[in-house]
């Protein structure tokens, strides 16, 4: 399993419409089988911040994801919302077997 938490800043009132955006690529992302979680929140100390965390079964099922109708066309529609690079951190299973 690998996901991404990925932070999204828009101008303020632009928020609700990228939320809409977002909810419709977790739909979408929802039906593919590589996809185990796209869930989207709202910052509550930061009006123009949204956030994304999902997580696939591998790096090639999230990259496919990004190569569907569904994304390219909800991501141009994001894109123009955008006030500042998005900032991701990506992350791998965690291995607790160090934990024993």
């Amino acid at each position: 399993m690998v996901g991404h938490y990925t932070k999204f800043t828009t101008r303020a009132e632009d928020r609700t419409r990228l939320a809409s955006l977002l909810s419709q690529a977790a739909a979408a992302m929802g039906k593919l089988a590589g996809c185990k979680l796209y869930e989207i929140a709202l910052d509550a100390t930061d009006s123009a911040v949204t956030v994304v965390n999902e997580v696939w079964t591998d790096e090639s099922a999230h990259d496919e994801s990004l190569q569907t109708e569904a994304a390219e066309t909800l991501i141009a529609q994001a894109m123009p919302l955008m006030v500042a690079p998005s900032k991701q951190i990506r992350f791998g299973s965690i291995v607790a077997d160090w934990l024993d």
